[in-house]
């Protein structure tokens, strides 16, 4: 079962201030999310009109990191994703290796060439 998109476009660690890769435990997503929570209440910001929607966001986290399933997904994905990026990194870093052997070779071979042409 794949999370849906509208899920997938957050990160969710992020919101909470936690990162994947310290595999953050219930209890450390839970604490997080109970100090932001007393930081970003809509009835503690009533100055910032967007402040319901952020405090929906962060308990959308919460509960989407708290149930195992979505987060194992999340994880998995997003995980496959940076390696994907790595990959292309590492890729494009060969590619433009050979693309400058080739332009030097293809330059080298052009003087050559116009050395040999203003030689005869």
């Amino acid at each position: 079962m794949a999370a849906p998109a509208a899920e997938e476009s957050h990160d969710w660690y992020a919101l909470l201030g936690l990162r994947m890769d310290d595999n953050p435990t219930r209890e450390a997503i839970n604490k997080a999310y109970k100090k932001l929570a007393l930081k970003l209440h809509p009835d503690k910001n009533r100055d910032d009109p967007n402040a319901a929607d952020k405090f929906q966001l962060l308990s959308k986290a919460k509960d989407f990191l708290l149930d195992d399933e979505k987060r194992g997904l999340y994880d998995k994905e997003v995980r496959s994703k940076e390696a994907r990026r790595k990959h292309e990194l590492e890729r494009s870093r060969g590619m433009d290796a050979r693309r400058a052997r080739m332009k030097k070779e293809l330059e080298e071979r052009t003087a050559a060439a116009m050395a040999e042409a203003a030689a005869a």
